[in-house]
């Protein structure tokens, strides 16, 4: 696969907190960050620092799951959520996560798929739930009970991180530096964008979609690229001089999960 890492960088601007913040334990609540400013003339605050596992979007901020050191010295997953209205975090519990993660019969949902943690999930066009895993295993849960488990790849690279458009289902291949639109109702491939041997994208582990376009973090270029739907142009939406790893919006705020922790832009 071609090398699409960006030159290595001074660290000036760079992701350092200001503030020198750390992940704040379970309970403990203030206010954190300040302005910082990445390449591209971005403005972002940092949040928190964590070893994420997860991280849902909320109407109001979002819920995660991080690998955390206890006093005992062992590690564990543990759950918290901010909330951007009196920007703050507070602890939360598994049986939170998964209501907010899953909805409406999330527990059942969350025992029928066993690992509810590590897969990135949407609702298909008939109300079904798909659960994508990053080496490519696809389940659906419809009316409550796992109906299929599949292994899904292109040109034997395994996709990830789904985005739902109408019917289709648009999928990240990280490895084949592509996106891909796939159609559950055909089991087939119907459109792929980038390439191993192009520079449209560089390791994309990350889809979303607002306003008829679909956002792909791009890992190893530090950008998030868009696409429109109604032309599929390919632009550069925002550049970091770190990795990338997830962008999201709640309500009119916008989050990116880079390598140093997650950021309010």
């Amino acid at each position: 696969m071609r090398d699409c890492r960006p030159p290595a960088q001074a660290d000036e601007g760079s992701a350092k907190s200001p503030g020198g913040t750390h992940l704040l334990r379970a309970g403990y609540c203030r206010r954190i960050g300040k302005a910082g400013r990445f390449f591209g003339g971005i403005d972002l605050r940092k949040l928190i620092e964590a070893e994420l596992i997860d991280i849902v979007p909320l109407k109001n901020g979002f819920i995660y799951l991080a690998r955390e050191t206890l006093s005992s010295g062992k590690q564990a997953g543990v759950f918290h959520r901010y909330n951007q209205v009196d920007d703050k975090f507070y602890q939360a519990d598994v049986l939170q996560y998964i209501d907010f993660k899953y909805g409406r019969d999330g527990r059942n949902i969350a025992s029928q798929l066993g690992d509810y943690a590590t897969c990135k999930t949407v609702t298909l066009h008939d109300g079904a739930l798909l659960a994508s895993y990053p080496n490519g295993t696809i389940k659906i849960v419809r009316n409550g009970k796992l109906t299929d488990v599949d292994e899904l790849d292109y040109e034997g690279a395994p996709v990830c991180s789904p985005a739902v458009y109408g019917r289709d289902v648009w999928f990240a291949v990280p490895d084949a530096n592509a996106v891909i639109n796939y159609s559950i109702d055909h089991g087939r491939t119907e459109l792929r964008i980038g390439g191993p041997k192009t520079k449209a994208f560089c390791h994309p582990i990350d889809l979303k979609i607002y306003n008829n376009k679909l956002f792909i973090c791009n890992e190893y270029s530090y950008k998030i690229r868009s696409i429109s739907f109604g032309n599929y142009t390919v632009e550069d939406f925002r550049v970091f001089n770190e990795e990338v790893k997830s962008y999201f919006r709640c309500g009119e705020m916008e989050y990116a999960v880079l390598r140093s922790g997650i950021y309010q832009l």
